[in-house]
């Protein structure tokens, strides 16, 4: 039973990255911040994702319901808007460290971050609830962005 469930745990979860890239702007290149919430099975797989580029922002969500969807949102983005948010990074605190949660893995949430900005070049999770080491105002900036786009 337990190589059934471990299987069915990594096609979702391939499932999940396949989708994203297919309908998400590849961003790879330059300055970007990619942030997004992921579930376990209980709560959903991939609740949304968040790209911010220094002209556009992106969002990904799903409604649950009857008729569970997937919608996507885009606006502009300013330089002086970019500059504020990147400015709210402290590289010395997520350069060179390694957080990787799985909350995830079985019925909870992590929040990710892939940043490549503002000195900042690193891939990193925490859990629902927790916070970037010195890093509130940044995430509580993206909290802001996220909440503008969702119903």
């Amino acid at each position: 039973m337990r190589p059934f469930l471990l299987s069915c745990l990594i096609c979702i979860t391939l499932a999940c990255g396949s989708d994203e890239e297919a309908i998400l702007p590849n961003v790879d290149q330059g300055q970007y911040i990619k942030t997004g919430v992921s579930c376990g099975l209980c709560a959903g797989i991939c609740m949304d994702t968040l790209i911010v580029t220094p002209t556009r922002l992106f969002y990904k969500g799903i409604r649950y319901g009857e008729n569970t969807s997937t919608f996507l949102r885009n606006a502009d983005y300013s330089p002086t808007e970019w500059e504020s948010l990147v400015s709210l990074l402290e590289p010395d605190s997520l350069n060179g460290i390694v957080r990787e949660s799985c909350a995830r893995c079985v019925d909870g949430c992590d929040l990710w971050y892939d940043i490549e900005a503002g000195g900042v070049s690193n891939h990193l999770s925490v859990m629902w609830n927790d916070t970037l080491p010195g890093n509130l105002a940044f995430q509580q900036a993206l909290d802001s962005l996220r909440a503008q786009f969702r119903d």
